[in-house]
């Protein structure tokens, strides 16, 4: 079993892709202290993906709409973890 701090640095490498940051890193243990479950924060950092990704196909739907092309059959893959899909 991994300690508090353990699992967060995991989330962030794993999840982000990043090193956590220290005032997340606090933020997250403050929680993590004070009853929030494992598996809300895993949730909370793989929306944080979702809304990453959902901005960047926007942004890049975007700017082929400006340079006029049209996708026609867009097929998008999810990020796969091991054990998880985001």
């Amino acid at each position: 079993n991994l300690q508090n701090d353990q699992f967060l640095v995991w989330c962030y490498r794993a999840i982000l892709g990043r090193e956590p940051d220290t005032k997340g890193m606090n933020d997250w243990m403050h929680s993590l202290s004070n009853g929030t479950g494992r598996e809300q924060v895993m949730e909370f950092f793989r929306n944080v993906v979702r809304e990453e990704n959902t901005f960047e196909m926007i942004r890049w739907k975007a700017s082929l709409a400006i340079r006029g092309v049209k996708p026609v059959q867009l097929q998008f893959k999810t990020n796969q973890l091991p054990g998880m899909i985001i």
